[in-house]
C-alpha cells in the first residue's frame, strides 16, 4: 500500500491517502509513496541504503521501515537503534517521529532523557551518537534488530557502521524476525568514497536500484547481501508539490562550489569528496596532468611517502627546478620554467589487495603497482636510499 494522492485538509496541510481493496481513498497518518519508497521498504537484503540528491524524503523512509515492524507479534525482542554522528543532530527527526507515531500508536512513550521510543507492546526505538570507534563501549553487549544510520556520509569514521553489524541480532530465528541494516546517505561527505566503492555506484545512477552484491564467507557460503536504492527530488512527489522550485534554492546554496553541485542537485558520486582539494580536482582533474618530458641533469630530485594508516601508501617523485629553465615536453611544445617549480616524475601506490582499506600486511610483503609505465631515467637515478645512500 502506498500513497495516491496528498489533499489539503483544512489546516493548510496536505495529509497522504492511500485506496483500499475497494479502491477508495483512505486518509493515513504516513505511507510511503510510489517508487523508491516502496522499493526501500521491501528489500529483502539485510543491508540497504538509500540514496540521492537533497529533497528526495530519504529520512521519511528510513523511519517508515523500522515502524512497518512495530504491533507484529515480537514485543520485546523488536529493538531499533538510529545512529547519528551526534545528538544534536536528532532535533528534526525525534520531531518527525513524533509527527508519525502519535496518531497511530497514541499510547506509545518516548523518554526524552534517554531519547527512545517504547511501544504499546514492548518495542523499542533509540536515537543515539556514535563518532568515533572508541565510542564503540556504549553499544557492547546490545543487541538490536534494525539499525539505521541517518546521513552515513557525514561520518568521519565509517569503522562506526562496520562495528554495530556485530550488535545485529536475536534469540528468534531471523526467518521469524529479520535483522536490517538501513540508511541514508547523499554524495560527498567524509565517507564518500567508501560508500561508493562498497555499493560500486558512479555517476548519477540510474533506474530504481543497484545490484544485489553478495559477500561470501570463507566456507564459501553467502553470508551477507547489500544493495543500494536510488531516489530523486522527482520522486518526492509532496515536496514536489509544496516546494517546487527546491532545486533552485539548493543550487544557489552551492554556487561557486560545482562538486557539490552535482552532488546535492543530481545525485553524481563521481564527484570528489573527503579530500582538501575535492573542488579543484573535479574542475581541472582532466587538464592539470602535464605532457611527458624527460627532466634534465640538473635541478632536485627527491621524494615523498606516505605509508597509508587509513589508505593505500603512496610514492611521489618529484624534480625541482631550481634554476628557472624551459621545458621540453615529446609533443614539442615548450613550457616556461621558474625558479622553484615542481614537477611530479613518478608515482608509486602500495596496498594490501582491498581498496580503500588500511594496510594490514608488513610493507615488505604488500604488492606493489605504478599508475606510470616509465619512470623518467634522470630523475629515478638521482634518487638515494636514506639508509645506505645506494641509487
Amino acid at each position: 500500500m502506498f500513497v495516491s494522492e496528498f489533499r489539503l485538509n483544512s489546516n493548510g496541510v496536505y495529509v497522504p491517502h492511500v485506496r483500499d481493496e475497494q479502491r477508495r481513498l483512505q486518509q493515513v497518518a504516513a505511507a510511503p509513496m510510489p517508487g523508491p519508497q516502496v522499493a526501500f521498504l521491501s528489500a529483502p537484503e539485510r543491508e540497504v541504503g538509500i540514496c540521492g540528491p537533497r529533497g528526495s524524503a530519504k529520512t521519511q523512509v528510513l523511519m517508515l521501515d523500522y515502524l512497518s515492524g512495530v504491533g507484529r507479534g515480537h514485543g520485546l525482542q523488536y529493538k531499533g537503534l538510529i545512529v547519528r554522528p551526534s545528538q544534536r543532530e536528532f532535533t528534526d527527526l525525534i520531531k518527525l517521529s513524533e509527527e508519525i507515531i502519535r496518531p497511530i500508536w497514541p499510547k506509545s512513550q518516548f523518554n526524552k532523557l534517554k531519547t527512545y521510543w517504547e511501544f504499546p507492546w514492548g518495542e523499542t526505538l533509540e536515537f543515539s551518537y556514535f563518532d568515533h570507534p572508541n565510542q564503540f563501549g556504549l553499544y557492547q553487549g546490545k543487541s538490536f534488530v534494525w539499525i539505521g544510520f541517518e546521513e552515513l556520509q557525514l561520518y568521519d569514521h565509517f569503522d562506526c557502521y562496520l562495528l554495530l553489524f556485530s550488535c545485529l541480532r536475536s534469540p528468534i530465528p531471523e526467518s521469524v524476525l529479520p535483522r536490517k541494516i538501513r540508511f541514508t546517505c547523499n554524495p560527498s561527505g567524509p565517507s564518500h568514497n567508501k560508500i561508493k566503492y562498497r555499493f560500486n555506484l558512479h555517476g548519477v545512477p540510474q533506474g530504481l536500484c543497484g545490484p544485489c552484491i553478495e559477500e561470501k564467507a570463507a566456507d564459501g557460503k553467502i553470508a551477507m547481501r547489500r544493495r543500494m536504492i536510488y531516489s530523486s527530488f522527482s520522486d518526492n512527489v509532496l515536496l514536489n508539490r509544496t516546494e517546487p522550485s527546491y532545486m533552485q534554492t539548493v543550487a544557489q546554496s552551492c554556487e561557486g562550489d560545482s562538486a557539490r553541485m552535482e552532488a546535492w542537485t543530481r545525485g553524481n558520486w563521481d564527484v570528489i569528496s573527503g579530500g582538501f582539494f575535492d573542488e579543484i580536482f573535479y574542475k581541472y582533474g582532466n587538464t592539470i596532468k602535464e605532457p611527458s618530458f624527460d627532466p634534465p641533469d640538473s635541478g632536485r630530485y627527491f621524494f615523498s611517502y606516505d605509508h597509508g594508516s587509513t589508505e593505500p601508501g603512496a610514492f611521489l617523485f618529484f624534480w625541482e627546478n631550481t634554476d628557472g629553465q624551459d621545458v621540453l615536453f615529446h609533443n614539442g611544445k615548450v613550457k616556461s620554467g621558474r625558479r622553484g617549480d615542481l614537477h611530479i616524475i613518478g608515482e608509486l601506490y602500495i596496498w594490501n589487495g582491498k581498496p580503500m582499506r588500511a594496510p594490514t600486511l608488513p610493507l615488505p610483503t604488500l604488492r606493489a603497482c605504478s599508475t606510470s609505465t616509465k619512470f623518467c631515467a634522470a630523475g629515478v637515478a638521482a634518487i638515494q636510499s636514506p639508509a645506505n645512500g645506494a641509487t
